[in-house]
């Protein structure tokens, strides 16, 4: 077995970007910074794959509301509510399964 190490912030950053770019968004740092923080609050290991989850979650919000290629942090919550599949969600919020 080989183990497959996730990337660093920084690296994480330029994955993000550039996934976010192949969707027609642009990543602001204040989005990535969220991002990051989030994951770190809730001692998730950056992954590879996390960039391109996150971004499908975030178009597909982004369609259902009629915004275009606008990156809003209300998507990148929900995006990652869906990734944490641990079943705990606040009261007013969902994810883009129940909205």
């Amino acid at each position: 077995k080989l183990e497959v190490l996730g990337p660093d912030p920084d690296q994480f950053r330029i994955i993000f970007r550039n996934v976010a770019k192949k969707f027609g968004f642009t990543a602001s740092d204040e989005i990535i910074d969220f991002i990051l923080a989030e994951l770190a609050d809730k001692n998730v290991k950056l992954a590879n794959f996390q960039p391109a989850f996150i971004m499908n979650q975030v178009v597909a919000g982004s369609k259902f509301d009629g915004c275009g290629t606008e990156m809003r942090l209300q998507h990148v919550k929900m995006a990652l509510r869906n990734l944490h599949m641990d079943g705990r969600l606040p009261p007013d919020e969902g994810t883009l399964a129940n909205v």
